[in-house]
C-alpha cells in the first residue's frame, strides 16, 4: 500500500466525516467527492503505464517478437512431447502428383492409385510395437504386412503368402522406445539453448517497417545478420550452455556421450567461420502482432512462409527465380490431425501431393503376440522363397501394378533411345545383355 492511501482510504462505509474533518456537510461531501476523482486518476495512470510497458515490449521493442516466436516453438515442442506409456492409432496415406513429362506423369498417376491405410500400438515401458499395414491399388486388395518387435528383433508377417513371422534381428534397439524415458532431459536442453538464444540477440541486431503484404498492413522485423553478429551470437550460445550444468549433463544423457565429449564438441564450434549473410524477417499484423509471414533471405537464395489461415504457403527462391512453392495445411480435432502438403517443381513443373490422416490414442493396452512360429530370415528354406514369389504372381492385382510399372518404364526407356539421335553406327546387336 502506498503513502496516498495509507493516508486516503477509498470510503465503503457510513463514517461521519463531520467527526473526522472540520467544516459542514457539503464541504465533507466535497472532499469525498475529490478523494475518489484521485483515486480514479491514479488507478488511471497506472493503468496507462502498464500499458506502456506491454506495447513497449510486445509492439515496439524488436527483439521481442523474434523472443515470442521462440518462446511459442518451445511451448509448442514441450506440450507436444510424449509422456505417455503407450500410444496408438490409425492412419491413411496417398500420393498424388502431375508432371509435364509424360513418362513421370504416369509414374506418379501409378502412385496416386496406391493407398496404404493401417493401425499401430507402441508400449515405451515393455518396449514392443505392433503395425499393421494394408495397401490398395485402384481400389483392390495389393499386399497387407504385419510388423511386430520384441526383444531386440521384428517380426514379420506376410499376410496370405507366408505362415510364418519372418524374424529379423534390429540394432540399437532400445534406442526406438526413448521417446519418453528421456523426455525431462530433453526438455532441459531444450530450454537451455531457448535461454541462450534469446540471451544472445541484442537490439542493435534488428530493424522494423511497416510493409504491405497481399493487402495486408504489416510490421516487418528482421534480424540482420552478417558475419560479425552471426559469430557473436553463436559465441553467446555456446559460451551460455558450456556453463550450463544441466544443459551438460543432459546433453549427455541424450547422446549417450560423456559431458567432456559436449564440451569438445561446443568449443570446436566455437571457431569463427565465413557467412555471407542473411535477414531472418517476421511479419506481424495488429496489436497483437498476429504471424502473417516469415522470411529468410539470403545472398542468392530465399525462403517464405505465409499464413492463410489454417494453410501455410511456401516458396523457395534462387537468384530471384522460383525454383519451389507448396502449401501446408494441418487440421487438428482433438486426437485426429489430417496433413495436406504439396510441393511444386518449377523447374521441372512437377507437382506432388501427400494427404495423411491419423487419429492417436494415448496409455491403451498394447498385447504381446505370440511369435513362436516364425523364422530367422537366414533360415529360410529355398522352397518358402519359391513359395511366396509364386504366391505373388498370383495376386492379380500385384501383376496389374507390376504390368502399369513396365508400360511406364519401357517408355521412358524409348524416350532415353531416341536421344541417341539418328547416328546409324549405334548397333544394338553389338550389346551384350
Amino acid at each position: 500500500m502506498n503513502d496516498y492511501e495509507k493516508s486516503t482510504p477509498i470510503d465503503t462505509t457510513n463514517t461521519n466525516y463531520d467527526e473526522v474533518v472540520t467544516g459542514d456537510s457539503k464541504s465533507s461531501k466535497n472532499n469525498r467527492g475529490k478523494n475518489k476523482l484521485v483515486v480514479i486518476v491514479i488507478v488511471i495512470l497506472l493503468l496507462l503505464g502498464a500499458l506502456g510497458v506491454f506495447i513497449y515490449y510486445r509492439v515496439v521493442n524488436s527483439k521481442n517478437i523474434f523472443k515470442t516466436l521462440i518462446n511459442d516453438t518451445y511451448t509448442y515442442l514441450e506440450s507436444n512431447m510424449n509422456t505417455s506409456d503407450t500410444v496408438s492409432g490409425t492412419f491413411n496415406l496417398k500420393v498424388d502428383g502431375t508432371s509435364s513429362d509424360s513418362s513421370t506423369n504416369d509414374m506418379l498417376g501409378i502412385l496416386g492409385n496406391i493407398e496404404l491405410t493401417g493401425n499401430y500400438g507402441i508400449d515405451y515401458k515393455n518396449k514392443i510395437m505392433n503395425m499393421d499395414i494394408d495397401s490398395k491399388y485402384e481400389g483392390n486388395k495389393l499386399l497387407d504386412v504385419n510388423l511386430y518387435t520384441e526383444n531386440s528383433n521384428a517380426y514379420i508377417e506376410l499376410v496370405d503368402l507366408y505362415d510364418k513371422y519372418i524374424q529379423m534381428p534390429v540394432e540399437d534397439y532400445d534406442s526406438l522406445f526413448n521417446s519418453t524415458s528421456n523426455i525431462d532431459d530433453t526438455k532441459v536442453v531444450l530450454k537451455s539453448v531457448k535461454d541462450a538464444l534469446e540471451k544472445s540477440l541484442k537490439d542493435e541486431y534488428f530493424t522494423k517497417e511497416k510493409i504491405d503484404v497481399d493487402g495486408i498492413n504489416t510490421t516487418k522485423t528482421t534480424l540482420k545478420l552478417n558475419k560479425e553478429n552471426y559469430n557473436s551470437i553463436k559465441k553467446d550460445v555456446i559460451n551460455e550452455l558450456l556453463n550450463d550444468n544441466e544443459f551438460l549433463d543432459s546433453a549427455s544423457a541424450l547422446s549417450d556421450t560423456s559431458v567432456d565429449d559436449i564440451k569438445e564438441s561446443l568449443n570446436d564450434s566455437l571457431e569463427e567461420e565465413e557467412f555471407e549473410g542473411a535477414d531472418v524477417s517476421i511479419y506481424t499484423k495488429g496489436f497483437d502482432n498476429e504471424f502473417v509471414k516469415f522470411e529468410i533471405v539470403g545472398a542468392n537464395d530465399s525462403f517464405s512462409v505465409i499464413q492463410d489461415g489454417d494453410t501455410y504457403n511456401f516458396e523457395v527462391t534462387s537468384n530471384e527465380n522460383v525454383i519451389y512453392d507448396g502449401s501446408l495445411k494441418i487440421t487438428e480435432n482433438k486426437d485426429d490431425v489430417t496433413c495436406n502438403f504439396t510441393i511444386n517443381d518449377k523447374q521441372e513443373n512437377n507437382s506432388i501431393k501427400l494427404d495423411l490422416s491419423s487419429s492417436t490414442k494415448y496409455d491403451e493396452k498394447i498385447d504381446k503376440l505370440d511369435v513362436s512360429n516364425s523364422v530367422n530370415y537366414e533360415n529360410m528354406a529355398e522352397e518358402d522363397t519359391n513359395s511366396i514369389a509364386t504366391k505373388l504372381l498370383e495376386n492379380e492385382t500385384i501383376m496389374k501394378l507390376i504390368e502399369d510399372f513396365s508400360k511406364v518404364s519401357s517408355s521412358s526407356s524409348l524416350s532415353t533411345t531416341d536421344n541417341f539421335g539418328s547416328d546409324s553406327s549405334y548397333d544394338m546387336d553389338s550389346y551384350t545383355y
